[in-house]
């Protein structure tokens, strides 16, 4: 299975993208999509599928006449973070983890 046929698959029905521009993002990112996928680089192919997903699902604008509605997906930020949490990469969790979390208790009055 190469890289570009797991980046096709983490993506899978969250964007709809061709293979050509999942191959440049790939080469952009140091990734080779045509070579056998390994599992060392598995961080760095999560974080491509992701920010892939983000690009194409961003903010959404839609206009007719003088009315024009902004809006974006309520479901992606729970996409992205179950393929964080999927990848097992700290880095990548910790940036799509959006919880307030508690860093220091020491402070309490």
């Amino acid at each position: 299975m190469t890289n570009l046929t797991v980046i096709k698959h983490l993506i899978g029905s969250n964007a709809k993208l061709s293979d050509e521009r999942l191959e440049v993002a790939a080469e952009l990112a140091g990734i080779d999509p045509s070579s056998d996928y390994d599992p060392a680089n598995k961080c760095a192919i999560y974080g491509l599928a992701i920010s892939e997903i983000q690009k194409d699902k961003g903010i959404k604008s839609e206009s007719e006449d003088n009315y024009s509605v902004t809006y974006t997906d309520s479901s992606i930020p729970d996409s992205l973070l179950a393929l964080a949490q999927e990848s097992g990469c700290p880095d990548l969790i910790e940036k799509f983890d959006t919880q307030p979390k508690v860093r220091d208790r020491s402070n309490c009055w």
